[in-house]
């Protein structure tokens, strides 16, 4: 075959008509097979070119024509060539014959040209090509050769090796091992002579096929473990090849790869010439080959993000790019900084979404002139009947917009032959709407990207890593951190970086690894800005590596995770075992000396709170509460490991100490005084004065309860004939907190279900209303409960409104508006919402407590009907369980050691005080009722439950240590958080005794109810429905709890809070069941709660309501329609929480 010279200049309109007409004939004709479509192309067109490849990457430089660059092919020439090869395999491939199966042909070759032609050669045989990719392992191949069945692998000069090396592998293990053989010579065969031999059919004519057939085999990347082939039917992609046409391509792809062979099969339908040029990947060489193939005609170029990523940092590619009619990219997402460049330099690109089992279904492509957004995906016209997006409920995070996942129905018709899942394919990949397109989505990443994080929390890694890699810095990046605590980052700097910083890379030790890992710092950061606060990476974990260093890539251009994870698994270990024990790359370690208070606030507020937190300026940042900054778990364990590495500790920190100081004039005080103590005999609990701060702290909680309790609002006086006059309300309005947590989203679903409730205000946190709404939709979602839209759908009587809310500042943070109209309405507030993080000390609580009392003064100002508003306080058993007495009593006591001794249970403490005070001071009728909640675990129904709390912790150490305490023989009252909140609900509506006209005082005493499962459950069926086979099975021993404690205390030694979450809590467990505890064994379990007035207002309150059912439902007797009742927690709830846990990764 001679290569056709004819470079002729672009055709003018009429031939260009004919071309489009052709093209819509292929379009509407009826071909159902590959083979029909390349026969129509060859009968049609003969002459016309089909296929153009660079004589040598040197050869393409500015000062030579285009035609002394490429060599082109007309599809006459093509098919000589095919016909040619077809007749050589003959001689060892037997031709198919009528009613036999095809024979699976093997290859692993690189060059474009020759896949193209050994295809159609393997076609006209009546046999299936399989494509194996270049880059896989012998392991890989040997697995892809023996699940295809492939009688034949044929390979090309580079690939000898490792084809000989699979077929070893195979030989070995007893299977069958394929003929191997290389790829016959395909410059032989094209300097055989220029005429057709036999007409254009080769030596027999073409062995027809079916659509059913399969066309050829392509794999996946195998980036969770060996490639998976894929069968692809002729009728499937057919309905690919013809979908869209095409004009003349620069066509960087590789042919092994499917997104490959889908656009250059679109330009052969379509008529017009593909520029092969895949492998070729140095800038200067591909600038110099894009002018010269544009000057003839190439219209659009096609390639992935990561050699775009290349040519974006040389300005000649760009300009290059942007003569292209499109850039199309596949494969892989694109960083959105890289794209962003592109489009304002004038590109006009367009990234294309599919995958090998379905082929393209969405593109990018619009109007330029008019659109600009390159990022955002429109559904084909034909794709979208085949549609489903379903929404990723466990996936979202609060505060995000929500993600959904594309599932394909069954009847696409390039569906490959795939599992599917209730009549669909289920892609795992994520998106998010256009906020006013249809049909039009931005792709997020794969569910199989996420990392989940020990705590439940995740992250998208996608965006960090786009915008990481945006940086001329940075030559390839990945984020770390399933399982653990926190995300990390392992950074290869790049060519420029190297520049930057001076030397090579191969020399200069750690001085220049410091100078790069400062470098990159900034990218890291404004990736951070992007990104949720759980998922942002401290500078601690940022890891640069050697630039030699190379991370696992398919032939796509897109990164395996699983692969680069294990490849680097000791570099990350070394990363969470440096953060842990304070050590920072890119810093040196020096000890810090402090003489007094004035340097040790200095050292405190420069060196280790500046650099982690934003602080106030000037004075207050020295009394500024820590928490109310933002610390959370993260930020304290910073601050700790910057303690510590700076030589601050003289013996272990206490993993808490950011909360027990919560301001940095305490943390100074703190850290001076165990300097000192620990220069004497003190032990370093007697230097961290652990008995001081107690009693403190017990003094504290007296005073905000005295301060907080002279500042309720007594009840206005109003003219008895107006509040006669109030017309009755239509309905209760129920103004809630903490609607985004477990209990507050059931709340919302009870109260949206009980009969005259017209309206449920939730007051969350969030930037704007909208925001608000999301957040409480997430939850619900997470919960596995209705959206607020599908409880509007099925009924709901109650109107549910969100608004944004700050609890602690005047009017909750609303507009006068806003606030004026909860003032006129609202007749019961309902505070659930509190920070539940056992680490915090009494005052980090503040302003939670502030926000309790603001709340409290809504509920005695209100207006609606014919008194205030109730207000009911979400306690917990944790403010009484500090006491001696073996029973807790249903009353407040007023004494702060009743609490247990932790800031969270004091807190709860003090508003108990305020309750009681406005009980008696406010006047008016009003009533304050405190619900003492006790341990909520998971519904009923689902089993959801909080994977960071102490309970599923302690769980996971049957995992993670192989036992759990022996907590045998004692009861714990554990209530399911469904069943929790459909009594409060009830609570909560219930028309007081003062309102409901009948006889008799209303009490001048705060009510106070446990909300307590009056039917305990003993630990021993706990542990005997954990052990079931279908649970955590034989994995785990019963051992004395003081023995646990020891065990996890040992796992500190050698394993991070990252690797054993359960650690992050060894001080709670200590006072639970170490040798020092603080107090009783077993928790709830070594106390009887008494539940007198629950049983009293509920019986009460249905008899008002005519709700006796309810009444005997709630408290055990059960009901016809199957809702929650008291009753122990069962086997089968066991099993429902252990499989939640299972399903989102914890267990």
């Amino acid at each position: 075959m001679t290569p056709d010279k004819a470079h002729a200049a672009p055709a003018p309109a009429a031939a260009a008509s004919e071309a489009d007409k052709d093209a819509a004939t292929v379009a509407t004709h009826s071909f159902s097979t590959v083979q029909q479509l390349w026969d129509y192309r060859v009968r049609t067109t003969p002459d016309a070119a089909a296929i153009e490849v660079p004589r040598s990457p040197a050869a393409a430089t500015p000062e030579l024509d285009p035609e002394q660059c490429f060599d082109s092919y007309t599809f006459r020439q093509i098919d000589d060539v095919a016909s040619r090869l077809s007749r050589a395999y003959a001689a060892s491939i037997a031709r198919r014959g009528l009613g036999q199966e095809p024979i699976v042909v093997g290859f692993i070759v690189n060059a474009s040209l020759d896949i193209l032609v050994a295809q159609i050669a393997i076609l006209k045989l009546g046999h299936v090509s399989a494509f194996f990719s270049p880059n896989s392992s012998a392991a890989a191949l040997a697995h892809l050769v023996k699940s295809t069945a492939a009688p034949f692998l044929f390979h090309d000069v580079d690939h000898a090796a490792v084809a000989h090396e699979a077929a070893a592998q195979l030989c070995a293990r007893g299977g069958a091992s394929p003929v191997v053989g290389p790829q016959i010579n395909l410059g032989a065969l094209k300097s055989a002579g220029s005429e057709p031999i036999d007409g254009h059919g080769g030596a027999a004519p073409n062995v027809t096929v079916d659509s059913g057939d399969c066309l050829m085999i392509m794999h996946s990347s195998g980036s969770t473990g060996l490639p998976k082939p894929l069968r692809l039917s002729h009728a499937s992609q057919m309905a690919l090849f013809t979908a869209e046409r095409f004009p003349d391509l620069f066509h960087m792809l590789p042919l092994f790869h499917h997104f490959g062979q889908i656009c250059l099969w679109r330009c052969i339908a379509s008529g017009r010439k593909a520029t092969l040029t895949h492998g070729i990947l140095n800038a200067a060489e591909l600038t110099a080959m894009m002018k010269a193939s544009s000057a003839h005609g190439s219209a659009w170029f096609i390639g992935v993000p990561l050699l775009v990523k290349m040519l974006a940092e040389h300005v000649d590619a760009v300009r290059e790019l942007a003569r292209f009619d499109r850039v199309i990219l596949g494969g892989s997402a694109c960083p959105t900084e890289i794209g962003e460049a592109l489009v304002d330099r004038g590109v006009r690109l367009v990234v294309i979404y599919g995958a090998s089992e379905f082929g393209s279904f969405a593109n990018s492509a619009r109007d330029f002139e008019r659109e600009r957004d390159w990022d955002f995906l429109r559904l084909y016209p034909a794709a979208i009947p085949f549609a489903r997006f379903q929404r990723v409920n466990d996936a979202v995070q609060a505060g995000q917009e929500p993600l959904y996942e594309l599932c394909i129905d069954a009847g696409w018709p390039a569906l490959a032959d795939v599992a599917l899942q209730d009549g669909v394919y289920r892609t795992k990949d994520l998106f998010s709407p256009h906020s006013i397109k249809p049909h039009t989505w931005r792709y997020v990443g794969r569910r199989d990207d996420t990392l989940v994080h020990f705590n439940g929390e995740k992250t998208n890694p996608l965006p960090i890593e786009s915008v990481i890699r945006s940086s001329p810095l940075v030559a390839d990046c990945i984020v770390f951190g399933a399982g653990r605590a926190l995300a990390g980052v392992l950074i290869i700097p790049s060519e420029s970086a190297l520049g930057e910083v001076g030397g090579d890379g191969a020399t200069g030790g750690e001085a220049r690894k410091r100078a790069l890992w400062h470098a990159v710092l900034p990218v890291v950061e404004r990736a951070n800005r992007q990104a949720p606060s759980h998922s942002r990476i401290v500078p601690e974990m940022v890891r640069v590596l050697s630039p030699c260093s190379r991370f696992p890539r398919a032939d796509k251009g897109s990164l395996i995770r699983a692969q680069t994870v294990i490849a680097y698994r000791d570099e990350i270990e070394r990363a969470y075992d440096d953060y842990e024990h304070g050590r920072t790359p890119g810093q040196e370690e020096e000890a810090v000396e402090i003489a007094d208070i004035d340097e040790a606030l200095t050292f405190v507020v420069e060196t280790v709170l500046e650099p982690i937190l934003k602080l106030p300026d000037g004075a207050a940042a020295l009394d500024a509460d820590l928490v109310e900054l933002g610390m959370d778990s993260l930020a304290a364990a910073r601050i700790k490991n910057r303690l510590q590495q700076a030589g601050m500790s003289g013996a272990p920190l206490p993993s808490n100490v950011a909360f027990n100081y919560p301001t940095a004039r305490k943390l100074a005080h703190y850290i001076l005084k165990r300097r000192q103590a620990l220069s004497g005999d003190d032990s370093p609990e007697e230097a961290d004065g652990a008995r001081d701060r107690d009693q403190a702290e017990l003094l504290e909680a007296t005073r905000l309860a005295a301060n907080y309790s002279a500042q309720i609002l007594p009840r206005q006086a109003t003219d008895p004939v107006i509040e006669a006059s109030r017309p009755p309300a239509l309905g209760s309005v129920v103004v809630l907190t903490g609607a985004t947590g477990s209990l507050g989203a059931h709340l919302v679903h009870q109260l949206s279900r009980r009969r005259g409730v017209t309206r449920i205000v939730c007051l969350i946190r969030a930037a704007s209303d909208a925001e608000a709404q999301r957040r409480l939709d997430d939850s619900l979602a997470l919960r596995k409960l209705p959206s607020i839209a599908a409880l509007r759908q099925r009924g709901a009587d109650a109107q549910i409104e969100c608004l944004a809310a700050d609890l602690a500042r005047d009017r909750l943070g609303l507009a006068r508006e806003a606030y004026d109209a909860l003032v006129a309405s609202a007749d019961t507030v309902l505070h659930v919402g509190w920070p539940v993080n056992f680490n915090m000390s009494l005052g980090s609580f503040e302003s939670s407590i502030k926000g309790a009392l603001n709340l409290l003064n809504l509920a005695t100002q209100s207006r609606a009907g014919s008194g205030p508003a109730r207000y009911l306080f979400a306690s917990s058993i944790s403010a009484a369980m500090g006491a001696e007495t073996g029973t807790i009593l249903e009353a407040i006591s007023d004494d702060p050691r009743c609490a247990v001794p932790m800031g969270y249970a004091r807190s709860k403490w003090v508003v108990e005080q305020l309750c009681r005070h406005a009980s008696v001071s406010v006047g008016g009728g009003f009533e304050a009722l405190v619900l003492r909640i006790g341990q909520l675990v998971g519904d009923t129904v689902q089993g959801v439950w909080n994977e960071t709390e102490a309970v599923p912790l302690m769980v996971r150490t049957a995992k993670t240590m192989g036992c759990l305490p022996d907590l045998r023989g004692q009861r714990v009252c554990w209530i399911g958080v469904d069943v929790a909140a459909r009594v409060i609900a009830r609570l909560a509506t219930a028309v007081p005794a003062a309102r409901s006209g009948q006889q008799g005082e209303p009490s001048s005493r705060a009510e106070l109810v446990h909300v307590v499962n009056p039917v305990p459950t003993r630990y021993d069926d706990i542990f005997a429905a954990l052990a079931r086979p279908e649970n955590l099975g034989a994995t785990f021993e019963l051992v004395a709890p003081e023995e646990w404690v020891k065990r996890l205390e040992a796992t500190s030694v050698d394993q991070s809070v990252d690797a054993n979450p359960t650690l992050k809590l060894l001080d709670h467990y200590r006072a639970m069941w170490g040798a020092s505890r603080t107090k009783r064994s077993g928790g709830d379990e070594a106390y009887a709660f008494q539940t007198d007035n629950l049983e009293r207002l509920l019986t009460a309150a249905d008899s008002r309501r005519d709700g006796a059912e309810e009444a005997r439902r709630d408290l055990g007797g059960g009901g016809e329609d199957q809702e929650p009742a008291f009753g122990p927690v069962d086997e089968r709830h066991v099993a429902k929480m252990v499989s939640a846990w299972k399903e989102r990764g914890f267990l």
